[in-house]
């Protein structure tokens, strides 16, 4: 059981809709092997056994009609980006997936400038960014961070300032370095942040 080449292509033009929907890069971890390999692959590597890989395969030929039918209605059809959440979390993007309910769109790690600094006797990794410079505090795959979710919600209801990046290898929540959160929440996990 395979999903078709036609599905394979939906798939994908639904991925790079939403990334771009959220300012998520298309080289960011996660979605571009999504975007380059077979999906039927893909779905292999994430359901090696064929008894959790079939479901999955019907369940995301069962969105995939839905979001074609969805897209094509006249009327807004309102569950439409919770289908597509659903598609990524089947792809193993689940970060990816809830990015809609995260406050902060994704700025490519590239379109910063990384330095390093010491504080404490410890070096850490810091950005500059739009002319601001930010210190890591977390960084964390293209899987779902129950950490950097909270945390990004925390920063945002607290309004410190914060960026999120992305690169082909990882996530990042990065704060400004004026803000004394940034102190605050090294001190309590230096051995996280420290660069070897």
């Amino acid at each position: 059981m395979k999903i078709s080449s036609y599905q394979q292509y939906y798939v994908r033009k639904v991925l790079c809709r939403y990334a771009n929907q959220f300012h998520y890069p298309v080289s960011g971890i996660g979605l571009q092997p999504c975007l380059q390999l077979e999906i039927n692959s893909l779905l292999k590597q994430l359901y090696p056994i064929e008894s959790d890989l079939y479901p999955k395969i019907y369940e995301l030929e069962k969105l995939i009609d839905l979001h074609h039918k969805a897209s094509r209605a006249i009327l807004a059809f309102p569950n439409i980006l919770q289908i597509e959440q659903r598609i990524l979390w089947l792809l193993g993007l689940k970060f990816l997936a809830i990015l809609s309910t995260l406050p902060v769109p994704m700025i490519p790690e590239a379109s910063g400038s990384v330095f390093h600094f010491v504080l404490g006797n410890q070096l850490y990794q810091g950005i500059r960014y739009a002319d601001e410079l930010y210190g890591k505090i977390v960084t964390f795959e293209a899987d779902y961070n129950l950490f950097a979710c909270q945390l990004i919600f925390t920063l945002s209801a607290q309004k410190i300032s914060f960026i999120t990046t992305v690169s082909d290898i990882q996530h990042g929540i990065w704060v400004n370095l004026r803000s004394p959160l940034y102190f605050t929440l090294v001190s309590k996990q230096p051995m996280r942040q420290a660069v070897a």
